[in-house]
């Protein structure tokens, strides 16, 4: 099945048309690309813009980078059978993870009530003490003590990502399950 030629030309940067030229005959390659932006945006907008316009952002596979002007973020990238799941960070870091997948399609509230229900078990066994709460521009954020902690929650059909980062919190242990 391929991708329709105009969402691709809406979502790719110019440098990535020349970087993967049969990206029209690979949807696997296309959620990729996306799935990488997506979450640079989310790296990014933790002190900055709420918009995203994905044909700004360039993604290099082979490099695990995505770029955006003059900013980089380290890609990595997670398959499943049917999903594909990207972590972004701008220095390395240390990420505990969970994908959890239903057997049946979620609604949209299903998937932020699966999805909150993932960040609890992650923080009952790394961060019990953390605090979650809206910013004032509604991003969601992780606090421990004085400390932000960067995390990220993805939802889509029937398929929920979380990811915290725990490298930077040497508070943060993990605990024997």
């Amino acid at each position: 099945a391929c991708i329709r030629p105009r969402f691709i030309e809406r979502i790719l940067h110019p440098d990535e048309i020349n970087r993967y030229p049969s990206i029209h005959e690979n949807p696997l390659l296309v959620w990729t690309l996306w799935a990488a932006k997506e979450s640079a945006f989310k790296a990014y907008r933790q002190n900055n813009m709420r918009y995203f316009l994905p044909n700004r952002w360039s993604v290099d596979l082979a490099a695990a980078r995505v770029q955006f002007g003059t900013q980089s973020w380290i890609l990595d990238v997670e398959h499943t059978e049917d999903a594909v799941f990207a972590t972004c960070s701008s220095s390395a870091m240390e990420f505990v993870s969970e994908i959890r997948s239903a057997d049946i399609e979620l609604s949209p509230r299903d998937q932020g009530a699966l999805s909150r229900e993932v960040l609890s078990e992650l923080l009952d066994r790394h961060a019990p003490n953390a605090t979650l709460y809206k910013d004032e521009g509604g991003v969601p954020r992780l606090v421990l003590g004085d400390q932000l902690i960067p995390f990220s929650m993805s939802h889509h059909g029937r398929h929920v990502f979380v990811c915290l980062a725990l490298s930077e919190f040497s508070s943060l242990k993990s605990k024997p399950t």
